[in-house]
């Protein structure tokens, strides 16, 4: 996909506006305009753009002649992601052709969330970037990490997904929501709802789609700078198969059949 360039900076009461090809466009809203981080962001954004295109690329030829790419679908989605490959490839579709606001706020997040890195704002359709968005790397590993920030709260923007599910696997909205009981993080929960709930509850899950863009460019390592080890997310010979009698391949198989190309 062909994006167009179009660069221009308006100051106003404080606030600058930078426009950059499509998915994204960015809105600077600091009281000192930082040209470095609005390099930064504009280096986030080509990136994300660069991921965006190798998920539909995943998703267009699961069963291609790189057997890596079924199990990228495995991984991110479950053993039965086959019946719901219209569903993913829409998802990602969407998330290629949303035009959002990323506005770049100065300062930590709420004391309440001091860790988190960004935020998708649905009542006024902008992501929030704090501070420590700008610190998961240094050089190119930096702007990838930031740019698989802005893969999770994209589709969060572009087709509703979700970090949280019930006791039933059910997307669940909202922080504080009683009904949760899973958290779809990498970190967290995400094996085993993978395991459990499979592909229906996965297509929903944000950062299904972060792994996926993560594993098609780098392959079996470790996420965000070794914080997310590769055993939170890898199938293993003791999880369940739901469709092929055969078992799982090694943890070393697997590294191998998605190391970096």
């Amino acid at each position: 996909m062909k994006f167009c360039s179009l660069f221009s900076i308006l100051v106003l009461y404080a606030t600058y506006v930078l426009s950059l090809p499509l998915p994204l466009e960015l809105k600077v809203n600091v009281k000192t305009p930082d040209t470095t981080k609005s390099a930064f962001i504009a280096s986030v954004q080509k990136e994300a753009e660069t991921l965006l295109t190798k998920m539909a690329e995943v998703a267009a030829d699961p069963h291609g002649s790189k057997p890596r790419n079924e199990l990228i679908m495995e991984h991110c989605f479950g053993f039965d992601w086959e019946e719901h490959t219209s569903e993913i490839k829409a998802n990602i579709d969407a998330m290629k052709k949303s035009v959002v606001t990323i506005t770049m706020l100065s300062g930590p997040p709420p004391s309440s969330d001091s860790e988190r890195l960004a935020q998708w704002q649905p009542s006024t359709k902008d992501f929030r970037i704090f501070d420590r968005f700008y610190t998961l790397g240094s050089g190119a590993e930096g702007v990838q990490m930031s740019a698989l920030v802005i893969i999770h709260e994209l589709s969060h923007a572009a087709f509703g997904s979700v970090d949280r599910f019930t006791k039933d696997f059910q997307p669940a909205r909202g922080q504080g929501n009683p009904d949760v009981k899973y958290l779809g993080y990498l970190q967290r929960d995400f094996r085993e709802i993978r395991n459990k709930a499979g592909a229906k509850a996965m297509v929903m899950n944000a950062d299904s789609y972060t792994l996926m863009a993560h594993l098609k460019v780098n392959g079996m390592k470790a996420m965000f700078n070794g914080r997310i080890p590769y055993d939170k997310f890898i199938i293993k010979r003791t999880d369940k198969r739901k469709r092929s009698p055969s078992p799982p391949a090694t943890e070393d198989q697997v590294s191998k059949m998605l190391k970096k190309e």
